[in-house]
């Protein structure tokens, strides 16, 4: 299942802790594995633990991308996927990630050397996070979306934009 937890586009919401919790279990039951996407997660207001740092059954694969955080078209992202992995004869070669990073090498020609030094540079001048590096254009989108809010609720009927099927 695909899920973008934190700050999903267009609406800028983000799951609650409880929901997060919920959906886990509910993974659990049904037997899903959870494909975490956060492209945005870096411009919430509210810092909310992943799905993958509240997962203990390996459930949840987590992507991340530097095109929407570091600079667009940087075309550099990431994944943490630690299954285990069997093969057809039942033995269990390795992670997932191996084996993705596996199949990238043979379908891809290979990530921007360039691209993938500008990403480097940018998270070792900012300690290894790109939370303070964003942190004017997080202010600039939570206004952004606050003037969207605030202009459907002018102007749709009476009650939250949800209400009225926005």
């Amino acid at each position: 299942m695909y899920v973008v937890p934190d700050c999903s586009n267009p609406a800028g919401v983000s799951m609650s802790r409880q929901a997060r919790t919920a959906l886990l279990d509910a993974a659990g039951r049904l037997g899903l594995l959870l494909l975490e996407d956060n492209p945005y997660g870096v411009f919430s207001t509210v810092r909310r633990p992943t799905l993958k740092s509240l997962d203990t059954h390996r459930r949840v694969i987590y992507l991340g991308s530097f095109a929407k955080t570091a600079f667009p078209g940087a075309r550099v992202g990431f994944v943490v996927a630690d299954q285990l992995v069997a093969g057809a004869d039942g033995r269990t070669p390795g992670l997932l990630a191996d084996e993705l990073a596996k199949v990238k090498s043979m379908v891809t020609v290979n990530t921007s050397s360039l691209s993938q030094a500008a990403v480097a540079g940018l998270l070792l001048q900012n300690g290894g996070g790109l939370r303070a590096a964003n942190e004017a254009a997080a202010r600039h989108y939570q206004s952004t979306i606050r003037c969207l809010r605030e202009s459907l609720a002018a102007e749709l009927p009476p009650g939250t934009p949800e209400s009225a099927g926005v």
